[in-house]
């Protein structure tokens, strides 16, 4: 059998169920791994140049369109197996992969920001109660409302930016849509604003972290609570980390998150990918997602595992805890070039929350860096020129 290369993540959510499933596949895959942050912003033709098999980052899939770095699933799988996988798929995690007519990666593991509560921290009946009814935005800007000691969120890298939207798709907008169009400016100021009294409120030294870094503090109690960060099982089965639906707008609105998670792809460049093509249907197969990954520290994307008894038993209800947000997580831009926009945006949003300055200028720069990023999208172009200055006019 051909070996192949294979490059995933750094963390054992990423690395740890592959490498035990060299036992079910022995000599197909050669195993390398990148950090988080390589994970979030290297470009995926770079990396599809280099390896075989890919573990992505949905917000990749425009460039990996743009100039076909990765072989369309689509072509390879017939559509009823597709079907069937897309219907199972936790919300829009199977979705995030689709753009111009294309499946360009399989989700394997779904993932968005929830909240993060350390364990010990409540009797059961409080937390029971936060289950039932997750705090609103303005509930913990207003009070400072945890359940004891420090708070604190991620806002290194693109997390400053994803926190942000979170707020804006609780308020039940998204920051910028499938069609290229950024929420109006007076609603961005608002969440942006509410946004940064919930950072006034919380322990400086972790606002500069990434979410491992946050959650290895929330697991040694150095931290209380975190109120968006993204899910990793690894600390709820290792270290009884209480993970929960994310905040709210108000009573009556949605928990607002952002959709991550990870997706498997095949570089154009293997000329015969029959083999790894059975790898990735047994990836995402229920069978694998109901019990190879859950036993081997992988977190799976199907809703029939995040619904099973067995798995939320291993995983401290890890997933029944937290599937309500992922069912509604908002999905990011795909078009080519997103990343770097991304990154700069969160650089921005991260100034301001951090040494303040002025609101509506902040808003209105990431506002013109995502309208100015996205000028060729799935489904046709983006209003350029009088067209283009129409929406920013209409929506200031």
């Amino acid at each position: 059998m051909s070996s192949y290369t294979g490059l995933t993540w750094d963390h054992p959510r990423g690395y740890q169920p592959l490498v035990a499933a060299e036992e079910v596949w022995p000599g197909l895959i050669t195993w390398h791994t990148h950090s988080l942050e390589g994970f979030e912003s290297k470009p995926v033709s770079e990396l599809a140049s280099a390896y075989d098999l890919l573990m992505i980052d949905h917000p990749h899939v425009g460039e990996a369109s743009a100039q076909r770095a990765l072989l369309p699933m689509d072509e390879l799988i017939d559509p009823e197996t597709l079907r069937r996988l897309r219907e199972d798929a936790v919300g829009a995690s199977f979705d995030s992969y689709v753009l111009d007519g294309h499946v360009w990666a399989l989700p394997v593991d779904a993932a968005c920001q929830v909240a993060a509560l350390a364990p010990g921290r409540m009797d059961p009946r409080e937390l029971r109660a936060w289950a039932l009814r997750p705090p609103s935005w303005q509930v913990l800007a207003d009070e400072c409302q945890r359940p004891s000691g420090r708070m604190s969120l991620p806002l290194a890298g693109p997390h400053a930016l994803l926190a942000w939207a979170s707020v804006c798709r609780s308020r039940g907008v998204p920051l910028v849509d499938a069609r290229g169009y950024v929420a109006p400016e007076s609603l961005g100021v608002e969440c942006l604003e509410l946004l940064a009294r919930v950072v006034s409120c919380c322990d400086a030294e972790a606002l500069s972290d990434n979410p491992i870094g946050l959650l290895d503090r929330v697991a040694r109690g150095y931290l209380d609570y975190c109120p968006a960060v993204f899910g990793y099982v690894t600390y709820a089965c290792q270290n009884d980390v209480v993970f929960l639906d994310a905040p709210r707008w108000s009573d009556l609105s949605c928990s607002g998150s952002t959709l991550g998670g990870v997706g498997v792809a095949i570089s154009s460049r293997v000329t015969d990918p029959s083999a790894l093509v059975d790898y990735v249907l047994w990836l995402t197969s229920e069978a694998a997602q109901r019990t190879f990954l859950p036993d081997h520290g992988g977190q799976p994307m199907r809703e029939s595992a995040w619904g099973d008894e067995r798995v939320n038993d291993l995983s401290n209800d890890f997933y029944s805890g937290t599937l309500r947000t992922c069912r509604s997580a908002w999905v990011r831009p795909r078009w080519a070039g997103f990343s770097p926009v991304q990154e700069r945006a969160s650089a921005e949003v991260r100034a301001y929350l951090m040494a303040g300055g002025d609101v509506r200028a902040t808003v209105r720069g990431v506002r013109d860096l995502l309208l100015d990023g996205s000028r060729t999208i799935s489904g046709g172009r983006r209003p350029s020129g009088r067209a283009a200055q129409g929406v920013r006019e209409a929506d200031r």
